[in-house]
């Protein structure tokens, strides 16, 4: 199982080999739009990732709960994130950036693509009405241009060269280079208008048009980091030459996760403030309820329904949950099998609730994985293709690797919490508060 490694050492090859992250159309650095997708499309195509499937959802008749605000001419940090998720009660959850909006209040301000206002934040939503007639034209145009077609099909001869797969062809080419150009201009009169001290992202990768605006303007911009990140992720790691597009800052729960990883950013820019999302760990065992918590996630749920049905079938004692991934709470469709099952299906509520009181987790590749050290909870990574993503941790002795065929996993986990991947040295808020003081 090395196709992980293979298809981005693949990527590495090109943009080395081609100077692809010097290469520019209308200013825009296209290369680190398309890096990411690239490596998640091949190991899709080649059955390291499963497909995500759209899925028929059930109608819900709790109402959004929206709560308006006018936005002043005061505000001071603007926040850009995609980990928003709606509840069974209708409200939005972001457990990111809420701590943001908890401790600064008035002064942060949400910057929405298409999503509906949330009960927590003041928001402006950059889609509107003019947004598709702007685009189509935008789209007609760049087709026309014979600079942009050899550019594609520069590219296209490369990618064939290593075997790997553009999806989506010429159109989500020009796509790529429209919507930059688009989002790049709202963010910049937006920006220019109220004139944040500070913007924050959750997953810089897919908002460089964004960055690029604020970074025109001289606005400082800061990621905080939101999941796993290992030495074959497209959108960090450039072990050869720096990406153009990035944050200013990057805000890492912990130095381990800088390890074998060359991020786009010099180190003094590189702040350690700890896991902000950690909660207070149970002291006894006895507030413990639930033996064993499948953590569900997309590309990989067929495995690990399968694996927890079987598990039921082969502990008929336990107490088994099965953790449902947050773009998944409203649906349970996919899940049938689990429903005419004795297994618990977990859609709502903060996952560390589930985590503090389980015994054990399996998983492959979630960040709920690292956050059940933090709860003292036994780990275990299904063997299957997409697993390879954590070895670096696996092989460090952080996790242990189960056979898709293992049920009993009494004395089996050696997994042991590294202090580096969530050491605090610098509290978040001070942090914050120095750019907009």
């Amino acid at each position: 199982m090395n196709a992980i490694k293979t298809t981005f050492d693949k990527i590495v090859k090109i943009e080395e080999k081609n100077s692809l992250l010097s290469k520019t159309f209308l200013g825009i650095h296209y290369w680190e739009l398309l890096r990411q997708g690239i490596l998640l499309h091949n190991l899709k195509r080649n059955g390291t990732y499963g497909s995500v499937q759209k899925r028929e959802r059930e109608p819900t008749t709790v109402p959004r709960k929206v709560k308006r605000h006018k936005i002043s001419k005061n505000t001071a940090i603007f926040v850009h994130s995609s980990n928003r998720r709606v509840s069974k009660d209708g409200t939005f959850i972001d457990a990111y950036t809420h701590i943001l909006h908890e401790y600064f209040n008035d002064i942060v301000v949400r910057i929405e693509g298409t999503r509906i206002e949330d009960m927590y934040t003041n928001s402006i939503v950059l889609a509107g009405i003019f947004t598709p007639y702007v685009s189509y034209t935008l789209r007609i145009i760049l087709y026309m241009s014979i600079r942009l077609r050899q550019r594609y099909k520069s590219l296209i001869i490369l990618l064939d060269k290593e075997d790997l797969f553009f999806r989506g062809g010429y159109h989500n080419f020009i796509r790529n280079f429209s919507n930059y150009i688009i989002n790049f201009s709202k963010t910049l009169i937006l920006a220019s208008f109220y004139r944040p001290k500070l913007a924050v992202f959750i997953c810089s990768y897919g908002k460089e048009s964004h960055i690029h605006a604020y970074k025109k303007l001289g606005i400082p911009t800061i990621e905080l980091q939101h999941g796993i990140i290992t030495r074959f992720h497209a959108g960090y790691n450039y072990p050869l030459e720096p990406k153009n597009i990035f944050p200013d800052y990057f805000f890492l729960w912990g130095d381990g996760w800088h390890n074998n990883i060359s991020f786009p950013i010099k180190d003094d820019c590189i702040k350690i403030i700890g896991y902000y999302l950690q909660e207070i760990k149970p002291d006894k065992d006895e507030l413990r309820s639930i033996d064993c918590c499948i953590i569900s996630q997309p590309y990989f749920n067929d495995e690990l329904v399968q694996y927890a049905n079987n598990y039921q079938q082969a502990n008929p004692s336990e107490v088994v949950f099965f953790r449902l991934h947050p773009n998944d709470f409203a649906d349970h469709l996919k899940y049938k099998s689990l429903l005419d099952s004795r297994i618990t299906i977990s859609n709502d509520g903060p996952i560390n609730e589930i985590l503090m009181a389980s015994y054990k987790a399996v998983g492959v590749s979630s960040t709920s994985m690292f956050e059940c050290l933090i709860h003292k909870v036994e780990v275990y990574l299904l063997k299957i293709p997409g697993v390879e993503y954590m070895m670096d941790f696996v092989n460090r002795g952080i996790f242990a690797e189960i056979d898709l065929d293992q049920y009993s996993l009494n004395g089996a986990c050696t997994n042991k919490a590294s202090d580096d991947l969530f050491r605090k040295e610098l509290s978040l808020i001070e942090e914050i508060q120095h750019f907009i003081e």
